[in-house]
């Protein structure tokens, strides 16, 4: 059989996806030939990203000397825009690598859910997609930070974490405060809405029941925040802070609501697109969504939460270890 994920692949996640894909094979050989051509593509792309210099090198070009330092301070600027034309080759490239390799291994999970290829096999595929999903997340709402109102020490370590992300092997794993968000999304996929009142107890109860002190640390310090926990109640039930209040108000006058409930308020259609699916790149669908909404009050002054659940336990994270 031909290698389908790169060869620097060496935890059990990924040689469960190995099986994963001989199953594949086995049951659907078509799907398993497109599956494996995006793979080998991937590939191609990692080893281009390899021969670009790493973002944190000194360099010169003419009299512009290139630091770390420097980088850092034309990532703290606030005339860019959205940076495209003033961030290093290697950080644009590499987001490319890794929304192409979180495709490919959505596509694996996509296809031997369709196959019935289920177990230890199915749920490996989906939990690398997700940690490369996951990846992108981090770095959004690292720059989320960048050009937000964080303390200057906050916004200079988000800048410091994103060097270090765009410099880091894409097999090397998240860093710390990333890899805990990673036990939330699983956490968050199985545990769905329960609606009801609202007030979130059943949920905030499920989603953190499997996980460690650095989630009830985070709880302790900021849910308290109104903001903080708007984005939370967002994260939880999947609804808009807009409609959560139009839910409210409806509960109010008729009582606790199920799934079906909530789904008649509002016709069968939301705002946000439901994450806990079979395709891992829902979640980053529904944190897209999440995060524009959050731009669009903080433009116009409206009331909601001004940043994502996930944005705003990174910067917790910034500021712990500050």
């Amino acid at each position: 059989m031909s290698r389908a994920l790169p060869s620097r692949h060496f935890g059990v996640a990924e040689a469960a996806s190995e099986d994963a894909l001989a199953a594949l094979r086995a049951e659907v050989p078509d799907a398993y030939t497109i599956v494996r051509s995006r793979f080998e593509a991937v590939d191609g792309m990692r080893a281009a990203l390899e021969r670009l210099p790493p973002t944190a090198a000194a360099s010169r070009l003419g009299s512009e000397p290139r630091t770390e330092d420097s980088l850092i301070a034309e990532l703290l600027r606030g005339d860019r825009g959205d940076r495209l034309l003033y961030l290093p080759s290697r950080a644009v490239f590499r987001r490319s690598v890794v929304a192409a390799e979180a495709q490919a291994l959505a596509a694996l999970a996509r296809a031997c859910a369709g196959a019935g290829i289920r177990g230890e096999r199915l749920a490996a595929a989906q939990e690398l997609a997700t940690r490369a999903v996951l990846a992108l997340m981090a770095e959004d709402a690292y720059l989320d930070i960048l050009d937000g109102s964080a303390p200057e020490d906050a916004r200079r370590s988000a800048a410091s974490r994103l060097i270090s992300l765009w410099d880091s092997d894409l097999d090397g794993g998240l860093d710390d405060s990333t890899e805990a968000l990673v036990a939330v999304w699983t956490s968050r996929k199985s545990c769905r809405p329960v609606f009801g009142t609202l007030l979130g107890s059943s949920e905030l109860v499920g989603l953190s029941m499997s996980l460690d002190g650095r989630w009830f640390a985070f709880a302790g310090d900021r849910f308290s925040d109104p903001g903080v926990y708007q984005a939370l109640a967002e994260f939880l039930f999947g609804l808009s802070h807009e409609e959560l209040v139009a839910c409210t108000a409806h509960i109010d006058a008729n009582g606790p609501q199920d799934a079906a409930g909530i789904d008649a308020l509002f016709g069968g259609v939301r705002e946000y697109p439901e994450p806990a699916s079979a395709d891992p790149r829902d979640l980053y669908r529904f944190y897209e969504a999440r995060r524009q909404a959050a731009k669009r009050r903080e433009a116009s002054g409206a009331a909601g939460p001004r940043s994502t659940l996930e944005g705003e336990y990174l910067l917790w994270a910034i500021g712990r270890r500050a």
